[in-house]
């Protein structure tokens, strides 16, 4: 039985996806803030293993990187930002396709 993971291409197709949404988001004025401050060096790498692991994949993200809780409040405490929210989840779509 094949997973989501599997079934949109498994980890190389994820980072190929996050590579190009943390490009499109670089370009945008109004999806680059969070991108342009000290992300980590494999953010990427690690964006790419988390969401793989949540459609199924290997447990590369919790193997290597930290757990849900960790990835939580790595992102918690910043407010809400309807406007970067959007821009940055309408990049997505844009990566997707």
């Amino acid at each position: 039985m094949s997973t989501l993971d599997d079934d949109v291409g498994g980890f190389a197709a994820i980072l190929a996806l996050c590579r190009r949404w943390h490009a499109l988001c670089l370009a945008d004025p109004v999806a680059a803030h969070p991108f342009e401050h000290q992300l980590h060096a494999q953010h990427d790498e690690r964006l790419a293993a988390y969401l793989s692991q949540a459609l199924g994949g290997a447990p590369l993200y919790t193997a290597g990187y930290g757990d849900e809780s960790s990835m939580q409040r790595l992102h918690a405490g910043n407010g809400v930002h309807v406007a970067l929210d959007e821009a940055c989840l309408a990049l997505f779509d844009r990566a997707l396709a």
